[in-house]
């Protein structure tokens, strides 16, 4: 799966870089994922949320 729209919204920054990593670490096993949100990004979703889930992508990608 991909990174819970539910935790994208409602979730601390810090949870959605932990999602986002599991979703990787996950796809590594597998070779190969295009990592996004499981369903869509649920307007109001705070843009925080978005850019730390970007960012996370960015900075760990295998």
């Amino acid at each position: 799966g991909n990174i819970s729209s539910y935790t994208l919204h409602f979730g601390t920054r810090e949870e959605v870089i932990a999602e986002t990593l599991s979703c990787m670490r996950e796809a590594k096993r597998s070779r190969g994922i295009i990592v996004g949100v499981s369903n869509y990004v649920v307007p109001g979703t705070p843009r925080e949320n978005i850019m730390a889930m970007l960012e996370t992508i960015q900075k760990y990608r295998f």
